[in-house]
């Protein structure tokens, strides 16, 4: 088996526990997920730091609590995409449409933010 066809395992088998199990944790840091369809699957909690993401599609993807530390996220479809309180320091986001993507509470590089989180709300 292909180590394409093993990540692609892993990731679903942490997709099913994670929706079963709040606070469960895979750790997949490096891994070569280019090309893949991720649509739509639960990768909260999920280590993916220094991964290769280019060119995959993770609409409506849920990357709640991941760690994306210098993770490749360019050129991919992020269209509903969930990066709330994910650690994406260092990520490119080149080519990828952040700003139909999710990014509450994510901890970022300056030059990452999408311009509609750099508008300002006076509190009242």
């Amino acid at each position: 088996m292909n180590s394409k066809k093993i990540i692609q395992r892993k990731l679903l088998k942490h997709h099913s526990n994670s929706l079963k199990t709040p606070g469960y944790y895979s750790d997949l840091a490096g891994a070569d997920l280019r090309f893949m369809d991720l649509r739509r699957l639960n990768l909260k909690n999920i280590n993916l730091s220094g991964s290769d993401l280019s060119f995959s599609d993770l609409r409506e993807a849920d990357f709640s609590f991941a760690r994306l530390k210098g993770a490749n996220i360019s050129h991919c479809k992020t269209d509903g995409a969930i990066f709330n309180h994910a650690v994406c320091t260092g990520v490119d986001f080149s080519g990828s449409n952040i700003k139909a993507a999710i990014f509450t509470g994510a901890l970022m590089d300056d030059n990452n933010l999408p311009e509609s989180k750099l508008t300002t709300t006076h509190l009242i």
